[in-house]
């Protein structure tokens, strides 16, 4: 296994889609630098094909690959994702939100091949992030306050949700006390 020696600056390092060893071998990879700590606090992340039997650290993300959701963040894993391993949880957390954002905004979609079944392959998902990293590396206060109004926006659409179904209930007692009556 090459060493990677840890620079001033943060290092991501995306390792190939066909490793068989663990600690991987890199075969194929991509080094993307990254000058400021606002985003990338920790020295390097992985992003690899999840396999059945991977054992990941409790700092990992999985990343839906295939179908119409493809990029969509997942807490466990599934067979078709991406496996994403960080440092801290905090990254995490911010790449979660990062990736939901992408998702929403239908960026991944743009990405995606394959006529039955779509997918997105793990080539392109690097390129995006290694993209939208770097934006949300030089505009830190923006993306946090995104993230802010973003989960109230969520917030608000669950209570909203939730007062929808209780008029629906209500509507659906109004009729049935009404039918009762006849």
């Amino acid at each position: 296994m090459n060493k990677i020696s840890t620079p001033r600056y943060a290092r991501v390092v995306f390792y190939s889609k066909t490793l068989t060893a663990y600690p991987p071998i890199i075969r194929d990879s991509y080094h993307f630098i990254f000058t400021h700590y606002s985003f990338y606090v920790m020295e390097a992340i992985r992003i690899i094909s999840h396999r059945a039997g991977m054992i990941y650290s409790s700092n990992a993300l999985f990343i839906l690959s295939k179908g119409l959701n493809a990029g969509k963040p997942l807490a466990k894993p599934c067979p078709n994702c991406f496996a994403i391993e960080f440092r801290a949880s905090e990254d995490v957390e911010r790449f979660k939100s990062l990736c939901q954002i992408l998702l929403q905004s239908q960026v991944f979609s743009q990405y995606l091949k394959g006529s039955v079944i779509p997918f997105l392959t793990i080539r392109d998902f690097r390129s995006i992030i290694s993209r939208y990293a770097e934006l949300v590396d030089n505009l830190p206060a923006e993306f946090s306050h995104l993230v802010e109004v973003l989960s109230a926006i969520a917030e608000q659409e669950q209570k909203n949700r939730s007062l929808l179904s209780l008029l629906s209930q209500y509507r659906m007692a109004l009729i049935a006390d009404f039918t009762r009556r006849i």
